[in-house]
């Protein structure tokens, strides 16, 4: 739990009631749609963030090893300072990224505090893949500009 904890705080999250709560009643309404029980509802929304957190971790592996490729290209201070800094950012995001494909491990056993443990960890994926994606989206951009403008010749 520790290591989760670390994580948790490198991303900033702050997960707070109203979120638990506003999760809780959209997965109370997309059981009700989709005629389901309120577990089966969550746990498939779990199942497709886990998806979802794995494509992206497959990008930023792939990126990590692009980058330590061109590491091993360039030869300058300055662009082999980028792209460290660069490869620091994608491990800091696919630690995030392992958090959210992480097993959950529950630490009470009756029903109730089991659902809410539950929706807790749902808020804290959803809120580490979201930043993860976007955090991804810039680095990746800033990995291809460092590309473009410095040819490899």
């Amino acid at each position: 739990m520790q290591l989760n904890y670390l994580i948790e705080k490198a991303f900033l999250l702050n997960v707070t009631e109203p979120e638990i709560q506003n999760f809780k009643k959209f997965f109370e309404l997309q059981s009700e749609h989709q005629d389901l029980k309120l577990g089966a509802a969550i746990f498939r929304y779990m199942d497709d963030l886990d998806t979802k957190s794995s494509a992206l971790l497959t990008h930023v592996s792939m990126l990590i090893a692009a980058v330590s490729i061109m590491l091993s290209v360039y030869d300058d201070e300055i662009s082999r300072s980028f792209l460290l800094i660069e490869a620091a950012a994608y491990v800091y995001i696919a630690t995030g990224l392992l958090r959210c494909v992480s097993i959950i491990n529950p630490h009470n056993t009756d029903l109730e505090s089991y659902r809410e443990d539950t929706l807790r960890e749902v808020v804290i994926r959803v809120s580490v893949y979201r930043k993860a994606r976007t955090f991804t989206i810039f680095v990746t951009v800033a990995f291809f500009l460092s590309i473009l403008l410095k040819p490899v010749f």
